[in-house]
């Protein structure tokens, strides 16, 4: 599952290819998350595979129902081919549903293409994250990287950062058309940038240009319950 790690880390590339990598996200409610760790560390054994997945914890995500979230990384489009076959071919998936169905409901499903960003998302743990309605995608994604330069510099986003578009299965309605995140090492450094009182000049200055061309549909933090790599 380690050929997608390094691939995951955007290296600051301002623009990506067409050929991958991508997130697979997959929402579920549940009331069991000891039970979802259980059965998702049983298919790890039953249906091995080359692909990083991480387990996120919703922490604050306002009135949606979905409580953890799948994030699946695809190096690329035969990558998403391989694992979709092992999905219908692997009886462990079979038994991982059937564990699944009786603790928890999907509540959403979407790929999501990555087009620009910085840092390693391994390194963190917590993330908050934007989820927008986007206009105009290039002049928000000069905004938004102008923004992370002095959000990375002055700390308050001080680790990975980056911005994706969602492609099959989104609910623009609900989610937006596009993802904004910043992550943070620990929820300690996350609390620091999030009880901040008023913006500084750099993310003023970005909310008067972003108003232009984007709507914030949803503010969340999440944050990493298990990788599975």
């Amino acid at each position: 599952m380690k050929k997608i790690l390094i691939l995951i880390c955007f290296l600051s590339i301002p623009v990506f290819a067409g050929d991958g990598p991508f997130f697979g996200f997959f929402g579920i409610k549940t009331e069991n998350p000891v039970g979802v760790v259980q059965a998702t560390d049983q298919l790890t054994k039953d249906c091995p595979n080359d692909t990083v997945v991480r387990l996120m914890a919703e922490n604050l995500n306002g009135d949606d129902d979905t409580t953890h979230t799948y994030v699946v990384f695809y190096e690329n489009n035969a990558d998403y081919v391989e694992w979709s076959n092992q999905v219908q071919t692997c009886p462990g998936w079979g038994k991982y549903f059937q564990s699944m169905s009786s603790i928890s409901e999907q509540t959403n499903q979407a790929l999501g293409f990555p087009v620009v960003g910085g840092g390693d998302v391994m390194n963190d743990q917590v993330f908050t994250v934007f989820l927008l309605n986007v206009t105009d995608p290039s002049a928000y994604v000069n905004a938004y990287t102008e923004l992370m330069e002095e959000q990375t510099s002055n700390g308050q986003c001080p680790s990975s950062w980056g911005v994706a578009s969602f492609g099959p299965g989104t609910n623009p309605e609900k989610y937006g058309t596009h993802m904004a995140y910043c992550g943070y090492p620990d929820l300690a450094t996350a609390m620091e940038s999030v009880n901040n009182p008023a913006p500084n000049k750099a993310y003023a200055k970005f909310l008067t240009r972003a108003d232009n061309f984007r709507s914030l549909v949803r503010l969340n933090m999440t944050s990493v319950a298990k990788t599975y790599d």
